[in-house]
């Protein structure tokens, strides 16, 4: 009987998330969707967290704790009545006009973009290298406060993630200019960020340049389906048996070296290397499956009420991530605010010591306010509208796209709770608003659509 209701709430989720993907249009644009990835990520989640949970029987894995099969039923309809509302607030607050999303409309590349391009470059590459001289890529933290920085350090992190606006920037303007140089930058920056992923053991950081390749090639109207979704496909697959190595060797480095001052690669290589891929994948792949679906976990927790969520300094989520801005001379003993932190302690039982482990805009509705939660999806359909919107202002220029692209990426794809990456989203504007003031080019700027109004 389980099995039959789960079948029609799956099918009820699926039939949700089609319908509020359709609320943009875009052909070989697809990427450029601001629901496509979210929906990927909630329907894999939810979905497949809740048919393994129904069908396999528990195993030996990071999180030892198995839901009721009321409780996989009620997580499966909170998912899918959340994307549902999420797209009747989508068309509700998009008119239909403006829903479909077109390929970039530049033609050329003037002194001035190019001049900023590469200056952006420049400020990105020399905070990634000095990011890597000052060993803040490794992230081996021992609590909470470890993560709190000087200012300068802040600083060059915050600089050193715009690397998501300088790749896409580099890879457009080569696509439109044809010069070499700024294909050569877009390989540099590449370089960046695996070495930070292999230093650092972050998963994400190895998707995201295949993401951000996926996205740029839809922005040039050069999306396709087939291709896209095998290099995707191919790409998390290679990305199990990746994670299932970081694993490795997170746990080396913590456990047996403990820090940076005694941080040995080659040890650390030698160890992991001299295993066989079948002991290392037996061992961690459990880990990487949680982390996949874990999010269903947590909404289950939740809804079963082992959760306390009766801390009120995170009684609104992420929206006290803001306290972050008040300076310690008001708020002199001001804690380090960060729900992902928070929430991997709360729902799942870990300090965090090594990651974070969140659970999804979609938990984090069902932490604020339960089951009225659903209504975060009202608030949701409203950002994503408005930024899909503003696509079509965006697209008149190579720094305008690429600006699009960089919040796509640390923004609108990372599920993580209303206000992740709200720092990053800051900087990011301030520079493309920069950028815009100085090439003066205009808000509203759609050169192909005034061209053919006045003939």
């Amino acid at each position: 009987m389980e099995l039959i209701f789960l079948g029609i709430f799956s099918l009820f989720l699926c039939v949700a998330a089609w319908w509020a993907l359709r609320a943009f249009r875009a052909p070989r644009c697809f990427w450029l969707n601001p629901l496509l990835m979210p929906l990927v990520v909630w329907t894999a989640n939810y979905l497949l967290w809740a048919w393994v949970r129904a069908t396999v029987s528990p195993a030996d894995a990071m999180l030892k704790w198995e839901a009721q099969p009321e409780t996989r039923l009620l997580v499966v309809l909170f998912a899918a009545l959340f994307i549902a509302l999420l797209g009747v607030s989508l068309r509700t607050f998009v008119p239909s006009k403006v829903r479909l999303i077109r390929p970039i409309s530049v033609k050329n590349i003037g002194e001035r973009e190019r001049f900023l391009i590469h200056l952006l470059f420049i400020a990105t590459a020399g905070a990634w290298l000095t990011r890597f001289q000052l060993g803040l890529a490794f992230g081996l933290y021992e609590d909470f406060e470890a993560l709190t920085h000087s200012f300068w350090e802040n600083v060059i992190g915050s600089v050193s993630q715009l690397i998501w606006f300088s790749m896409p920037a580099c890879l457009l303007a080569y696509s439109v200019s044809k010069r070499l140089l700024f294909l050569l930058e877009s390989f540099l920056l590449i370089g960046l960020i695996l070495a930070y992923a292999l230093m650092s053991t972050s998963k994400g950081a190895l998707l995201q340049p295949i993401l951000c390749l996926l996205i740029v090639a839809s922005a040039l109207g050069r999306g396709n389906i087939r291709r896209d979704g095998w290099l995707f496909g191919t790409t998390v697959l290679v990305l199990v048996v990746f994670g299932s190595y970081f694993y490795e060797i997170r746990d080396y480095a913590y456990f047996a070296i403990r820090g940076l001052d005694d941080y040995d690669a080659n040890a650390i290589a030698a160890h992991v290397f001299s295993l066989e891929l079948s002991d290392v994948l037996e061992k961690n792949l459990p880990y990487v499956l949680e982390r996949v679906v874990g999010y269903g976990d947590g909404l289950a927790r939740m809804i079963e009420g082992s959760v306390d969520r009766g801390n009120p300094t995170y009684a609104l989520g992420g929206l006290v991530e803001f306290g972050n801005m008040l300076p310690r001379f008001v708020w002199e003993d001001r804690p380090h605010l960060s729900f992902n932190h928070y929430v991997t302690e709360s729902v799942w039982g870990m300090h965090g010591l090594l990651s974070e482990t969140p659970i999804g805009r979609i938990g984090e509705a069902f932490y604020v306010g339960g089951w009225f939660g659903i209504i975060y999806a009202i608030i949701y359909g409203a950002l994503f509208g408005l930024f899909g919107m503003a696509w079509a202002r965006l697209r008149g220029s190579v720094w305008g796209a690429a600006f699009f692209v960089s919040l796509l990426i640390v923004w609108v794809i990372p599920d993580a709770y209303l206000t992740y990456g709200w720092k990053l989203v800051a900087v990011g504007c301030a520079i493309w608003f920069l950028g815009r003031t100085i090439m003066g080019v205009a808000a509203d700027s759609e050169v192909p659509e005034k061209g053919s109004h006045s003939r």
